[in-house]
């Protein structure tokens, strides 16, 4: 089964945040409903201590099969020749924050055990996570057996390393998190409905592109296409066609309904046909003709292999054929 691990911190002593908690909640929301169905974990300031979130790593990376999404909303900071370094809650020293590389190391170490993984980081110097593992030449070899046995990772990074990612109290997020959201939720849907980390990455830059002080980034080690899932808001063209075609049947079901009940009121069967004539034939007649052309206009359109699929087009057919042969 897809799992996620979202991680979102803001009560941090020397500069607290506003939005990370509700990033996290909302990207885990947005994951462990349909059309996505991930099974998640989520972590709030005093659960994602250094050791609860080395914990959830290993919960994110058990199993086997499927796509892991790691998603970490807080802060981070670049220290000297040491790297990257996620401010877990309490950290009070540099022993306690978590560095990019021992998060990558856990993903390499398991990577037997998932078919793909997404990295999400929503924090200052975010790209300076890395996967993928640099080799010289005379490792080359081995790097190639290796490779079989990786997992496919991409990292959506929130901003460049070096630069800071920002809140917005007006969009009620962290910037990149909002349109990340916006993104999943279905307006990064590719023709298929599908939402994939490519066209996610490309939605997300585009919404930020006027954006100077931060660019979203993307890192992959993938071949072939990363999907996520389908887009919840998505509909294919044949289904709106076919939705459309339905809307429309059962408005022709509604106006047949209605003339045929105000023929029987014209047509009392004890009348004899002059008697039919002088009492409303001629608006009988007009009755019938609208409900004529709007299923004359609905065969040009949808053709009769669509139309086979509603299941009422039959019957329905076959009974404005009856009531017009009584003209």
């Amino acid at each position: 089964m897809d799992r996620a691990l979202c991680i979102g911190i803001n009560a941090y002593p020397f500069s607290p945040l506003d939005c990370a908690i509700k990033d996290a909640t909302s990207v885990a929301e947005t994951l462990k409903t349909a059309p996505y169905s991930f099974q998640t974990r989520a972590l709030y300031d005093g659960q994602a201590t250094r050791k609860s979130i080395f914990e959830s790593l290993a919960w994110l990376t058990d199993g086997s099969g499927g796509t892991r999404v790691l998603y970490l909303a807080g802060h981070a900071g670049i220290l000297g020749g040491l790297g990257a370094r996620f401010v877990s809650y309490g950290a009070d020293t540099l022993d306690e924050m978590i560095s990019f590389k021992d998060m990558q190391d856990v993903f390499e170490a398991k990577a037997r055990s998932i078919d793909k993984l997404l990295v999400i980081l929503d924090c200052c110097h975010a790209s300076a996570f890395e996967i993928g593992t640099a080799v010289t030449h005379d490792e080359l070899h081995a790097a190639v057996a290796k490779s079989l046995e990786k997992v496919s990772s991409v990292v959506l990074a929130a901003t460049t390393m070096g630069n800071a990612a920002r809140e917005s109290r007006e969009l009620g997020h962290g910037v990149f998190t909002f349109h990340l959201l916006q993104g999943l939720r279905g307006a990064a849907a590719e023709s298929d409905g599908a939402v994939t980390t490519s066209s996610l990455h490309t939605y997300v830059a585009r919404r930020m592109e006027q954006d100077s002080h931060q660019k979203p980034t993307m890192k992959t080690d993938l071949a072939g296409r990363f999907v996520i899932g389908q887009s919840p808001s998505f509909q294919t063209a044949e289904h709106q066609l076919f939705e459309s075609l339905q809307d429309q049947v059962t408005k022709l079901e509604e106006l047949y309904d209605d003339v045929a009940t105000r023929l029987a009121e014209l047509r009392a069967p004890f009348l004899s046909r002059d008697e039919v004539r002088a009492r409303g034939w001629l608006a009988s007649t007009k009755l019938m003709t609208p409900l004529a052309n709007k299923r004359t206009s609905l065969e040009h359109k949808y053709g009769e292999t669509l139309l086979r699929r509603v299941p009422q087009w039959a019957e329905l057919s076959a009974d404005i054929d009856s009531l017009l042969a009584t003209a």
